[in-house]
C-alpha cells in the first residue's frame, strides 16, 4: 500500500460490493459521498457497503460526506439565454433569474462575475438589493442551473443549508468519519460546521474545501481551524486564472503542512479514465507532482463515480504514488504542530531514532489520533503503526499518510504496559521476527494518550540485555564453542570460540583487549548480560548490537 492515501467518490460505477472490494484491494483508503448527487438514504447504503468490505478484508475504509453548502446558480430558464460580447444584462427576477439574491449587496462596480463553470465572464456595472447590471466580456449561451462564481468577493450567504444539516444528522446516525464543507471562505465557516456536527451528537473530523479566491486568501486561518484541507481545483480554477491553479495548489499544501494539517488534492487527477483504461501521461505527472508537493491524499471524482474503470483507477493511483514516494525524500517538517508540544517533541525524537536504527516501523499508541497525525506530518521513512482501541479512530487514521492501524480490544486501553501490549500486536503479522521498532507512548502512565515516552522494542520474547560491541546477529544458540551455531552463550569464553561463531554472550566482563581481539575476527560480543530467561540450545535468537537486547525468534507468530 502506498503511503499517500487514496480517497474515491462513490457512484453508480462503484457503489456495489464487488467493485468496492476490488478498489479496497487495490489500495483504497476511504470513500466520498457527493451530496450534490445523493439523497439522505444513500449514506446508510454506503455505510453498509463499507462495513461489509472492512469486515471481509480486515481493513478500515472511512466515509467522507461532502456537503454542498450554499451555492449560486442561474434559475430555471424556459430556454437558454444568448449572450453577446459587450451587451449588458440584468440578474434579476425579470432578467436572468438566480437561485438567491442575497449576494447582490456584496457586489460593487468593477467586480468580476463568471457563469457556467467560468465559461462566460461579466463585469458588474451596478448593483442593488434587487438587481445586478453586468456587461458581457464574451459571447455564448447560458443554460438553466448554471453555476455562478464571484472571484475575490466574500459572499455573505451563510455556511450550511437546511439540506446540509439533514445530511449531517443522517451521517451522524451512520457514524461517518469526515464532513467536507464546500466554498469555505473563512475559519468561522469551519467553526460553524464543527458546531453543527457537535449539535447532532457526532465526532466526525472536518475537511475545508478551498475553491474560492476569498478562501484561498484566508488559507492559513482556515487550515488552523480544520482537520484536513482539500485543494478543490475545479471551482478554484474558475475563481482564479487557470494559469495560477498549479501554484495555488503548492501554496495551499505548504500552508496547511506548516501546522501539520493533512492536504487532499482533488479534481481531474485521472479524468480520462472515465472512458479509458489507461491514464494520460499528463495525469500521471499531475499525481506525481501532487506527491512531490507533499500532499497526503489524492482523490478521484468521476473516475470512480461514473467511470468505466473505477478499480483500475485506484490501482493506477497506488502504483504512481508508490513510485513517486521512492523518488522523493526528506520532505519538509511542519514549522509547528497544533497540539501537545511534549508529544510533538517525542515524535521528532522517534523519527531521529528510527533513522539511526534504519527501523522499518514506528509504533504510536494513541487515544485521540493526534500522535499518529504528528508522526505522519514529520514524514519519517519508517512506516507508522497506530495502535488504537476504537474502530472509529482506526478509520480516521487509515486516511492519514503513511499510517497502518493495529486495533486492540478496548479493555486493554488502561491495563497493559508496552511489552505486554506487544504480545497482542505481534500476532497481527505487522512485524518481522527480531525487528527493532521505535515506540512512542504515554508510558509510564497509560500507554494511550499523553504521549511522553520513546523507546526501542525488539520483536520477540525478551531473553536478556547487556553491553554490546560489533554487528547485530541472528542465528542459533550454542553453549560450547565446538557445537554448531552462530551465538555462543557462555560464561567461559575460550580463546578459540569455534568455527561459525558470530557473537559471544556472557554475564561476565571481558577486557577491552579481548573484545577488540574478537572484533578483529569479525565476532561481536555482549557482556555483563542480565538474563530474563535462559535460552535453549539451538534456539533461534536475535542479538541487537546497537541496543544490547537479545530476543527469541521462535516466540514470534
Amino acid at each position: 500500500m502506498s503511503q499517500t492515501r487514496i480517497l474515491s467518490t462513490l457512484g453508480p460505477a462503484s457503489d456495489n460490493r464487488e467493485t468496492l472490494m476490488e478498489m479496497a484491494r487495490n489500495g483504497l483508503s476511504g470513500v466520498r459521498i457527493n451530496t450534490a448527487h445523493a439523497d439522505f438514504s444513500y449514506i446508510s447504503k454506503v455505510k453498509d457497503l463499507v462495513d461489509y468490505v472492512n469486515s471481509n478484508l480486515k481493513t478500515f475504509l472511512s466515509i467522507q460526506v461532502d456537503l454542498k453548502g450554499p451555492e449560486l446558480r442561474v434559475g430555471d430558464l424556459s430556454q437558454p439565454v444568448q449572450i453577446k460580447e459587450g451587451s449588458t444584462y440584468a440578474l434579476s427576477e425579470s432578467g436572468i433569474p438566480v437561485n438567491r439574491t442575497s449576494f447582490f449587496t456584496s457586489l460593487k462596480k468593477g467586480d468580476s462575475l463568471v457563469i457556467q463553470d467560468g465559461k462566460y465572464q461579466f463585469t458588474v456595472m451596478e448593483a442593488s438589493a434587487s438587481a445586478v447590471k453586468v456587461k458581457a466580456i464574451n459571447s455564448g449561451q447560458i443554460k438553466s442551473r448554471a453555476r455562478i462564481n464571484v472571484p475575490g468577493v466574500k459572499i455573505e450567504m451563510g455556511t450550511l443549508t437546511e439540506r446540509d444539516l439533514k445530511f449531517i444528522d443522517a451521517g451522524t446516525k451512520s457514524d461517518v468519519d469526515f464532513y467536507a464543507l464546500s466554498f469555505v471562505q473563512s475559519r468561522e465557516d469551519m467553526w460553524k460546521l464543527q458546531d453543527s456536527i457537535s449539535a447532532a451528537g457526532g465526532m466526525a473530523k472536518t475537511v475545508s474545501k478551498i475553491e474560492t479566491k476569498s478562501g484561498y486568501a484566508e488559507i492559513a486561518a482556515i487550515a488552523h481551524s480544520s482537520d484536513m484541507v482539500m485543494v478543490a481545483r475545479g471551482d478554484l480554477g474558475v475563481e482564479l486564472p487557470i494559469s495560477e491553479v498549479a501554484v495555488a495548489q503548492k501554496r495551499i499544501i505548504c500552508e496547511t503542512h506548516r501546522e501539520g494539517i493533512p492536504a487532499i488534492v482533488a479534481t481531474q487527477m485521472l479524468e480520462s479514465m472515465v472512458q479509458n483504461d489507461v491514464p494520460t501521461r499528463a495525469e500521471v505527472s499531475d499525481v506525481t507532482n501532487a506527491i512531490f508537493d507533499n500532499a497526503d491524499v489524492v482523490m478521484t471524482s468521476e473516475e470512480t463515480a461514473i467511470g468505466k474503470y473505477p478499480a483500475l483507477a485506484v490501482n493506477y493511483l497506488r502504483e504512481i504514488s508508490e513510485y513517486a514516494e521512492k523518488a522523493v525524500k526528506n520532505l519538509p517538517e511542519p514549522d509547528q504542530f497544533l497540539g501537545n508540544q511534549i508529544a510533538y517533541s517525542v515524535c521528532k525524537a522517534a523519527k531521529v531514532m528510527a533513522d539511526k536504527l534504519s527501523a522499518e516501523h514506528i509504533v504510536v499508541f494513541t487515544k485521540s489520533g493526534s500522535t499518529a497525525r504528528m508522526m505522519s506530518s514529520l514524514r519519517p521513512q519508517a512506516e507508522i503503526v497506530a495502535v488504537v482501541t476504537s474502530d472509529s479512530l482506526a478509520r480516521k487514521l487509515f486516511m492519514v499518510r503513511g499510517v497502518k492501524v493495529a486495533l486492540l480490544p478496548k479493555d486493554l486501553e488502561k491495563s497493559v504496559g508496552v511489552i505486554e501490549a506487544f504480545k497482542h500486536i505481534e500476532p497481527l503479522g505487522l512485524f518481522k521476527a527480531g525487528e527493532d521498532v521505535v515506540v512512542a507512548s504515554g508510558a509510564p502512565y497509560f500507554l494511550f494518550g499523553g504521549t511522553n515516552d520513546v523507546r526501542v522494542v525488539s520483536i520477540g520474547e525478551f531473553i536478556g540485555r547487556g553491553y554490546p560491541e560489533g554487528e547485530s546477529v541472528k542465528g542459533r544458540c550454542k553453549f560450547e564453542a565446538g557445537d554448531k551455531g552462530e551465538i555462543l552463550f557462555s560464561d567461559s569464553i575460550p580463546e578459540s570460540v569455534g568455527a561459525g561463531t558470530k557473537v559471544v554472550i556472557t554475564t561476565k566482563f571481558l577486557t577491552a583487549s579481548r573484545r577488540a581481539s574478537l572484533k578483529d575476527q569479525g565476532i561481536s560480543s555482549i557482556v555483563l548480560t542480565q538474563v530474563a530467561r535462559a535460552p535453549r540450545k539451538n534456539e533461534m535468537l536475535s542479538v541487537n548490537c546497537q541496543t544490547g537486547v537479545i530476543t527469541s525468534l521462535e516466540s514470534v507468530n
